[in-house]
């Protein structure tokens, strides 16, 4: 945690260690099996809590556990869920009595592990599918990064999504989710960022879990997390260079 306050997020540091509690106890109680994901397992690992500059939280369940929260969370007293608006094709767990007045509302990202065909032009097809579904998505055009070709694409694909509602994209980007489902495939995580999603991990990814120390509580982390983390973030335990130490949420 960013106790002294150095990159400006002890505050919402804070408030989201209150919300890890909270979705921590939700999946408990509802049967959801989940491990931290992403930067968060990376807190857990290399600082037993939140990496001091990070700003949000994020968990990964596999398609059954994700539909389980979907099912419960209109029950629950403290937590509710943005599926398709500031979003975009990640869904986020809010606490409903957050008191933080930030520019953002503290959040826990849920990614959704799902599998990816055998096949290595099935595989490349899913992917770009959701690369497309992407772009349709996204509520503001944005095509500062990358070449001539990808500032097309992101053109050709946001246009293409105008006509449709953000609820009618979120279902789209469900399904294609799911394409070629069957046991026993290695997974990929489709809802991730653009960067992420070409991330392998294997069928049994999250089979086995347990607690670990996060801050002053505990949380779920998978038992393989060497092989996650590297696939992410190369050798991990080394803290990156000051100028990448930034707060990132979007």
């Amino acid at each position: 945690m960013d106790l002294e306050n150095k990159y400006g997020t002890l505050e919402i540091q804070k408030e989201l260690l209150a919300l890890v509690k909270e979705v921590h106890s939700f999946c408990i109680s509802n049967g959801v099996k989940y491990s931290i994901a992403y930067g968060s397992l990376l807190g857990a690992v290399r600082h037993k809590g939140f990496i001091p500059w990070d700003d949000d939280f994020d968990i990964m369940v596999d398609r059954e556990n994700y539909n389980k929260i979907l099912d419960s969370i209109n029950g629950s007293r403290s937590l509710t869920i943005d599926r398709c608006q500031s979003s975009l094709w990640i869904d986020r767990l809010h606490r409903k009595d957050c008191d933080y007045h930030g520019p953002y509302s503290p959040t826990c990202d849920i990614f959704i592990i799902d599998t990816m065909p055998d096949n290595y032009f099935l595989a490349q097809m899913k992917i770009y599918a959701i690369y497309m579904m992407q772009g349709m998505m996204k509520v503001k055009l944005s095509i500062k990064k990358g070449g001539f070709f990808m500032k097309v694409c992101s053109l050709v694909t946001y246009i293409m999504g105008l006509p449709f509602s953000p609820s009618t994209k979120k279902k789209w980007y469900t399904s294609i989710s799911q394409w070629f489902y069957r046991d026993g495939q290695k997974k990929r995580c489709y809802n991730a960022c653009f960067e992420d999603i070409h991330c392998v991990f294997p069928s049994n990814v999250l089979d086995k879990i347990h607690l670990a120390s996060f801050e002053d509580t505990e949380v779920y982390i998978i038992d393989e997390y060497d092989p996650f983390l590297r696939s992410r973030y190369g050798y991990y335990m080394t803290p990156p260079p000051q100028i990448e130490r930034m707060p990132k949420h979007f």
